[in-house]
């Protein structure tokens, strides 16, 4: 079978363009196992596995296609075929060329399809038919399709570089390393989990959601750090400030797998204002503690537009089944405006980076798939 897959914001992207379809194609064929290929404007897709389009970013549409010659003729009974099989009595074609030496205007052509279908008893209907045609003239050949199926959109994964996504149990990291992915990222997980040993939380509901969110992309990789070396070395820090605190050693950390991974930047999913560690004053008392570029594509979201996306992909249910994750074994009642001097102030009393080397020597990954 022949697929047709179209992109919209990789069309802008003018000298670039050919990285970017060059990645698309190579994302396709890692992710639906079908050959790819670029022709002028479009991907064309073969194989038996379309379905899974719908999980690669960069694909806007998908379509099944007919390819024939380009005579009127010969399109007009191609076409005819395949409406008989459909439910429906009202038409429209549109038609586009690419070959643009070809003498006839798309809309000529669209007429002269259209009468064709018209004395075979189908009646045009402009604003609401039952049935669409689509023609495209490419490279010598006619393209033929029916319907036009939504994909993610977005960018292909591992055309905007890497970035270190912090993966915690809850709703919305996963929604936010999603997003990450969307605009082009190869996504590295960073998950710090409160078992004794990593292959627990190797083996816990964290790599269910790394699963579902890997439909997205080639593979991803996930880190996990034991949270018991970080609590052993603070123990006596005001209680007030322990989130402050944690938050910052998190991207510390997320850092450190940066510099390792070759990362550019850290992705959070944090909502201004949703709880105590995402206010502006524990926003920057935390953005502080890195150099490395902080990105939060939740930032202007409300709760349930972030369940809403979960859902979609599909990790909703997942992220609410019940986990211990390492902030709720934090203080119940943090400061919701700390102060970054006194955050610094208390930061000096524990061995910071003892713990993040400590952490990173118990570190172990997974990649999926």
């Amino acid at each position: 079978m022949k697929y047709f897959v179209m992109y919209n914001e990789i069309g802008l992207k003018g000298k670039n363009r050919p990285f970017f379809e060059n990645k698309l194609v190579e994302n396709i064929e890692k992710q639906t196992g079908m050959r790819a290929r670029r022709i002028m404007g479009r991907i064309l897709v073969e194989g038996n596995n379309p379905k899974k389009l719908k999980y690669v970013f960069g694909v806007s549409h998908y379509a099944k296609i007919i390819v024939c010659d380009q005579d009127i003729e010969k399109i007009g009974k191609k076409v005819l075929s395949e409406m008989k099989k459909m439910k429906g009595k009202t038409m429209k074609v549109f038609s586009s060329r690419a070959d643009k030496d070809i003498p006839k205007t798309s809309i000529q052509i669209s007429r002269e399809i259209g009468e064709i279908l018209f004395n075979a008893g189908y009646k045009g209907n402009m604003k609401n038919p039952d049935i669409s045609i689509f023609v495209e003239f490419i490279g010598g050949k006619t393209y033929i399709y029916f319907e036009k199926i939504k994909g993610p959109g977005g960018l292909p994964v591992g055309s905007s570089g890497k970035v270190v996504s912090l993966l915690s149990g809850g709703i919305d990291s996963p929604v936010s390393t999603w997003y990450a992915m969307k605009r082009g990222c190869e996504v590295i997980c960073l998950h710090v989990h409160a078992f004794k040993e990593n292959k627990k939380a190797e083996k816990s509901k964290i790599k269910d959601i790394l699963k579902n969110i890997s439909a997205y992309c080639p593979s991803i990789k996930c880190y996990f750090i034991p949270y018991y070396i970080y609590q052993s070395n603070v123990m006596g820090v005001p209680e007030k400030f322990e989130l402050a605190l944690f938050r910052r050693y998190l991207f510390k950390l997320a850092e450190k797998i940066c510099e390792k991974e070759g990362a550019k930047a850290i992705y959070t999913g944090e909502s201004l204002g949703q709880v105590a560690s995402q206010t502006l004053e524990s926003i920057y008392a935390v953005n502080e503690s890195v150099k490395t570029p902080i990105m939060r594509p939740l930032i202007g979201f409300d709760k349930q537009e972030i369940i809403c996306t979960a859902k979609y992909i599909d990790t909703y249910n997942l992220s609410i089944t019940q986990y211990k994750d390492c902030c709720s074994i934090i203080a119940r009642h943090p400061a919701t405006k700390p102060k970054l001097e006194r955050v610094l102030e208390i930061e000096k009393t524990v061995p910071m980076e003892k713990i993040i080397l400590n952490s990173l020597y118990e570190a172990s990954s997974i990649q999926i798939p």
